[in-house]
């Protein structure tokens, strides 16, 4: 089944190349979301998604740092402020900075939930990027409570349920 899916993703990558214009279309992000989770089920709200460069990336990282100490937010709290909201947190704080933006495409950044040692009382949520280097697109998965761009293992990228852009 993971073969299958592989292999669908790679031909909806094919149909559906990257406009210069409206950035990268929402079959071509799901399609490379889809190669590396394939069990995740993959929700993209927009019509394309402009990716970012690794140095956007950590630029506004730093960013998103730097706005929640100045209000106050510094770290983990159980329950309250732990993987999931800093990863919404990161997310919001993206889509935020492009609203005011002169840009008219979503940037290509998302959450992703997932277990940790295949073990379902271990749920983890980190963000997801889509990186744009030259003309090849790859992702890039990012702790936004701790800013490290991490890679997830082979069984965490197939525990993986739910990837929202």
């Amino acid at each position: 089944m993971v073969r299958i899916a592989y292999i669908f993703a790679m031909l909806c990558a094919a149909a559906f190349p990257a406009s210069a214009s409206d950035g990268v279309h929402k079959i071509r992000i799901s399609a490379l979301l889809t190669s590396q989770y394939p069990n995740a089920k993959i929700i993209c709200l927009d019509q394309y998604y402009d990716p970012l460069t690794r140095g956007e990336l950590f630029s506004m990282y730093r960013k998103f740092k730097y706005t929640m100490r100045e209000v106050g937010l510094n770290g983990y709290v159980a329950e309250s402020l732990d993987c999931d909201k800093w990863a919404r947190l990161f997310t919001s704080h993206v889509v935020a900075r492009n609203a005011l933006s002169d840009k008219t495409t979503a940037k290509a950044i998302g959450e992703l939930s997932y277990l940790m040692d295949n073990d379902t009382s271990k749920r983890h949520m980190v963000n997801v990027a889509i990186i744009k280097k030259d003309d090849a697109l790859s992702i890039q998965e990012v702790d936004s409570l701790s800013g490290g761009f991490v890679t997830l293992g082979k069984n965490e990228r197939e525990s993986a349920w739910r990837i929202l852009f």
